[in-house]
């Protein structure tokens, strides 16, 4: 059987493994940008462009690129 001051170690790097883990997750969730800096595009059409709203995603061969 583990001694207590063991055991005690144990379940501390276990926590400390948990919370990494879920970090790592947290930034693959959100690509890694925090604190990244946003560049804005203008785009100006002299046709016309039904459906576009301000704000709404902008897609590019089928992925989303930005807003």
């Amino acid at each position: 059987m583990a001694s207590s001051s063991s055991l005690y170690v144990r379940v501390g790097a276990l926590i400390l493994v948990g919370l990494a883990l879920g970090l790592g997750f947290l930034l693959f969730l959100t690509g890694g940008g925090f604190g990244r800096q946003s560049i804005v595009f203008e785009t100006y059409l002299q046709e016309s462009v039904t459906g576009l709203e301000v704000g709404a995603p902008v897609r590019y061969r089928g992925v989303q690129i930005g807003r």
